[in-house]
């Protein structure tokens, strides 16, 4: 996969854990949908501008476009909750999820 597939299967799944539309992205950016819409289909390219407006506008940090072990919705979205916590928090949530995998494997 290039980076380019990359990013664009990155933003496709942050829009979505984020609950927006690309309609409302695409506003919040002062682009339109269609603009958006060839983005993500590869017929356009973002200006790094433009990929850190969607990333504030989404509470995302742009290293998450970059970070590759961040591959699903739901693991993004633990991510950002571990983050608002402090570090005993941190340390509990990853307690919890070692207990988990032994009930769980």
């Amino acid at each position: 996969m290039s980076f380019s597939d990359d990013y664009r299967k990155r933003l496709k799944m942050i829009i979505k854990s984020k609950g927006m539309t690309l309609s409302e992205v695409s506003y919040a950016i002062g682009r339109s949908q269609g603009y958006l819409s060839d983005v993500l289909k590869g017929k356009q390219k973002l200006s790094v501008d433009e990929l850190e407006l969607i990333c504030r506008e989404l509470n995302v940090e742009l290293r998450d476009f970059f970070d590759s072990t961040i591959d699903s919705p739901v693991f993004l979205e633990l991510v950002y909750e571990a983050r608002k916590c402090d570090e005993v928090s941190q340390k509990h949530i990853v307690e919890i999820i070692k207990r988990m995998e032994k009930h769980f494997p």
